[in-house]
């Protein structure tokens, strides 16, 4: 999201609303990320983290820096990538940043480097560069200088090509009924440049003197046919590999956004896939799924407001019981939430605190198990139920179910567990139900595996 914002850690804290326990346990694992510093009087609330840095300002960021929780240091970079780039040769389209590659680098080494001999313990560096190079950011650009497309000479005048051996005649890019994988090529031999721009110009400086800080970018994640998806719209992203990714973890968002992939350019083997908020979790969990088979590290997972909509007929988890189940296998794959929350309201600190401190009893009542699961790639679009893979060392499980019209369920079964829904009935021989209060919902119950 390219919106000024400020960055702050939220500490989960046990026992901080007595409503919501009644147990009590010594649980403080469970921490998030959010982008600015109005939430509920619930949640313990770090130090502000900073957006960016100011050469004026740095002792006072260095201070705030330092406040915050230990091994949750973090810093947000985004302008100081940005006004590099800026600084263009010309006022042309550049399909490239060699130019902006150097002072990039140094700068961010000086950065670092400042902060190193203040003694200040970095932990996570967020990045928030978004999509710059792709057909659809140089549509835009030329419509915003009221170029036609199909003016082959003016388009040509007014970019400045990719270096490298990897670039495609750009008028083949931008005509995708002609060359229908064309634009696939080229945007994904962009994903691999910008990928290596920023590992080469912040990773690197970052690991000189933080080698144990962790670092990721906004949708910056493996994209190949190993353990495929199509993007929101249906495009086969796939079909050429990006098998590199910006910083130590793999990034997404999970916003519940729905496009043509459930309307007029679905999946090929899915037949009643529509844009409902089940459809939109089963998207986000199969996108989890394929992001964590590509990679063991954990990821770090932008998560929107509950009641947070760009329109209700693309957010498509808006005020949905679907978006705490997402939340929920993003819990027990360990990534680390970062909590895109400017545009939040009161209630929707209260739910995800909710999920979190129900998490922790759960997670407290399972049994510890010496092995993580194996990932896996199953993905099904017409699957009436998943499974989470669980990257915790507890036997704990959660399932979710399609009930798209809220209707009660029945356990018909605690071990093995069965379940009703309406005409659905699931079938779990390996499986128990937790055996905890509130161990299951209309939407998605906690489970363990029978041994």
């Amino acid at each position: 999201m390219k919106i000024k914002i400020l960055l702050i850690t939220i500490l989960f804290l046990t026992g901080c609303n007595s409503k919501m326990q009644d147990y009590n346990l010594n649980l403080q694992s469970t921490k998030i990320f959010t982008w600015s510093n109005k939430p509920s009087n619930n949640l313990y609330i770090s130090p502000v983290l900073i957006s960016f840095f100011e050469q004026n300002k740095l002792n006072d960021n260095i201070e705030k820096i330092k406040q915050m929780p230990e091994n949750f240091r973090a810093i947000r970079l985004w302008h100081t990538v940005e006004s590099f780039i800026r600084n263009k040769p010309s006022d042309k389209i550049y399909l490239h940043w060699d130019y902006a590659l150097e002072e990039c680098k140094k700068y961010h080494d000086n950065l670092f480097k400042e902060l190193y001999k203040n003694k200040v313990n970095l932990d996570y560096v967020i990045l928030d560069m978004e999509d710059n190079f792709s057909n659809w950011s140089i549509e835009t650009q030329l419509k915003s200088r009221n170029i036609e497309i199909r003016n082959n000479e003016e388009v040509y005048k007014n970019i400045v090509n990719a270096t490298g051996e990897n670039t495609i005649p750009i008028l083949k890019v931008l005509n995708r009924v002609s060359y229908p994988q064309s634009y696939l090529e080229h945007n994904a031999n962009a994903k691999i440049y910008i990928n290596n721009f920023l590992n080469e110009s912040v990773l690197k400086p970052l690991k000189k003197y933080y080698p144990n800080a962790l670092m990721s970018n906004y949708d910056s994640f493996i994209i190949n046919s190993n353990c495929s998806f199509p993007e929101i719209n249906g495009h086969k992203t796939y079909l050429f590999p990006v098998n590199t990714f910006v910083g130590t973890n793999q990034s997404s968002q999970f916003y519940g956004r729905l496009g043509q992939v459930a309307t007029t350019n679905k999946p090929s083997d899915s037949h009643n896939f529509s844009k409902t908020p089940y459809n939109a979790f089963l998207y986000e969990f199969y996108k989890l799924k394929s992001i964590q088979f590509n990679d063991k590290n954990n990821i770090h997972a932008w998560i929107a407001p509950k009641s947070w909509t760009e329109s209700k007929e693309s957010t498509m988890l808006y005020n949905s019981e679907y978006y705490d189940e997402i939340i929920n296998h993003l819990l027990v794959s360990k990534a680390q939430l970062l909590f895109w929350d400017s545009k939040s309201i009161n209630s929707d600190y209260e739910i995800l605190l909710r999920s979190l401190n129900n998490f922790e009893y759960v997670k407290s009542k399972s049994s510890k198990v010496e092995s993580i699961d194996s990932a896996n790639c199953n993905i099904d679009w017409n699957a009436n139920y998943v499974i989470s893979t669980n990257h915790l060392p507890y036997n704990l499980y959660r399932l979710t179910y399609r009930n798209d019209n809220n209707s009660n369920i029945q356990i018909l079964n605690k071990r093995p567990l069965k379940i009703k829904i309406e005409d659905l009935i699931i079938s779990l021989n390996d499986y128990e139900l937790l055996n905890t209060k509130e161990s299951y919902n209309n939407f998605g119950c906690w489970i363990s595996k029978i041994h």
